[in-house]
């Protein structure tokens, strides 16, 4: 018996099975265009789609595509509150997140697992034959052709992108010891009690707290945003600490200074990396940030803030 989670390469294995598979039986939402090419079902398949008006209106199912898949010789029927990833390739079950579509193909991070344990073929295949009902024929097919319309923003990406996952955009901000008043002091004692309501867990996470001086931060940070503290110990020691989620934040004016407290959500686990081994793992970008002074940079290219992440696997 075998088991294996597949992710980026989830495309390449369910074609490469559909094209040296006997027969196979898949229910799976969304068929749309070029989904022949992706999953080339053999004769005498049964394919389970969603083939709603609603959704062959929204381009979710390309009518076109199911007329080449019944004159294969594939059987299809449709459900129209699918939502399954089903695919069933003679001794083999793949179950995921996949729909047959571009975007999943070449855009969408995806998810399946991939296993010959017998009873686990058995039960997909047996849940794929209990959808049969709603037969769907060539001429019925035809028919929705005329309803079909590209789905809003077109069919996904055109070409293969990295797709590195997407999140939240980080402040990197510098950081130097000392430099509180008693008007910080006063500040941060009003608001401390409300962040420290925002914590997801006290036995996971601590309050951390900073001073700030500057219109960026002080007019752009947001509660939930995520911060990069680099905090310099000397002038030629630079740390920096995990990213860390904005619980609070206290804005205040000395004048036409201004000035804020910011709150972070920061893992009690999470040890300090110096900023040399980040130059190391993010080139230039990491550069930037080891030569930040006064302002705080914003970090927004998805891949660097995967790689970000990547240095404190175990706290994320």
């Amino acid at each position: 018996m075998s088991i294996k989670c597949h992710t980026f390469g989830i495309w390449d294995r369910l074609t490469h099975l559909a094209k040296k598979c006997s027969i196979a039986y898949v229910a799976v939402a969304y068929f749309s265009s070029e989904g022949s090419k992706r999953l080339p079902l053999p004769k005498g398949s049964l394919l389970v789609v969603d083939f709603s008006e609603k959704s062959v209106r929204g381009g979710l199912t390309d009518p076109k595509e199911i007329l080449k898949q019944i004159r294969r010789g594939v059987e299809v029927h449709s459900v129209a509150n699918l939502h399954a990833k089903v695919f069933v390739f003679d001794d083999r079950v793949v179950v995921g997140s996949t729909n047959v579509s571009r975007s999943s193909a070449v855009g969408l991070i995806e998810a399946a697992i991939e296993t010959n344990q017998h009873s686990a073929v058995a039960s997909a295949r047996k849940f794929v034959l209990s959808l049969r009902g709603d037969h769907i024929g060539p001429k019925v097919a035809e028919q929705m052709i005329k309803i079909w319309r590209p789905p809003p923003g077109g069919a996904g990406p055109s070409k293969s992108t990295t797709r590195t996952p997407k999140q939240s955009k980080i402040w990197a901000v510098p950081l130097a010891w000392g430099g509180w008043d008693d008007d910080d002091k006063a500040e941060a004692k009003e608001e401390r009690p409300k962040a420290r309501k925002e914590l997801k867990s006290k036995t996971a996470f601590m309050l951390d707290e900073f001073a700030f001086t500057g219109g960026k931060l002080y007019r752009g940070l947001k509660k939930r945003d995520r911060v990069l503290q680099v905090e310099c110990d000397s002038e030629t020691d630079q740390y920096a600490v995990v990213p860390c989620r904005v619980v609070g934040v206290r804005r205040f004016k000395r004048g036409r200074t201004m000035r804020c407290i910011v709150f972070l959500e920061r893992p009690k686990k999470a040890k300090r990396i110096n900023v040399l081994r980040l130059v190391e793992r993010l080139g230039s970008l990491a550069v930037k940030i080891e030569k930040l002074e006064a302002d705080p940079l914003v970090i927004s290219n998805p891949q660097t803030i995967y790689a970000l992440g990547q240095l404190w696997p175990s706290t994320n």
